[in-house]
């Protein structure tokens, strides 16, 4: 396992044997004026690394492998490799407290609401307005199962409950084939 914990970053960051990487930002700038993370995750990240005997102003990153910890400094100093593992275990404890909850603040961010769902629609029953076009220029009946496409699109809010049903579970109809003739 190689675990690289990134100062400036708030970040702890483990590879382990078969590959697989888990990455958790405890405080990190979004790039959109925003954080991800909170100020309870910045707090225990900076705790746990001065309860490591780590320096969040001097560091740039720690990386621990194979019993070896290499610290790669902010302030223009040498790296300097140690034989230790010290803060190791509080840091991966760090990353299993918060995760979750990361995990669980992301999926509240992205259930939509019932406008993301009415302009969603919207903007599919306009895409299926070609079949309308098809049938008036080709003089054919518009398709029934067009037809009750559309009418399932006109009816999701209704189907699913707005505006107190869970958005979570909209699931919008597929669209037909084109027809054939």
């Amino acid at each position: 396992m190689k675990l690289t914990i990134v100062f400036p970053d708030y970040r702890v960051q483990t590879q382990y044997a078969n590959g697989d990487i888990r990455s958790i930002d405890m405080y990190t700038d979004d790039g959109e004026g925003g954080f991800r993370g909170n100020d309870d995750s910045k707090l225990a990240f900076e705790t746990v690394v001065s309860n490591a005997g780590h320096n969040m102003d001097d560091y740039w990153a720690i990386q621990y492998s194979g019993g070896q910890q290499e610290i790669e400094y902010a302030n223009g100093h040498p790296n300097q490799i140690i034989s230790s593992n010290t803060g190791l275990t509080e840091y991966l404890g760090l990353s299993d407290i918060w995760e979750p909850i990361f995990l669980e603040e992301e999926r509240l961010a992205s259930i939509p609401t019932w406008d993301d769902i009415r302009k969603t629609r919207d903007s599919i029953l306009k895409e299926s307005d070609k079949i309308i076009a098809w049938s008036v220029e080709t003089g054919n009946t518009v398709p029934q199962d067009w037809t009750d496409y559309r009418q399932a699109l006109r009816d999701i809010t209704v189907t699913f409950s707005a505006p107190s049903g869970n958005t979570e579970l909209v699931v919008f109809p597929d669209e037909p084939s084109w027809p054939t003739t």
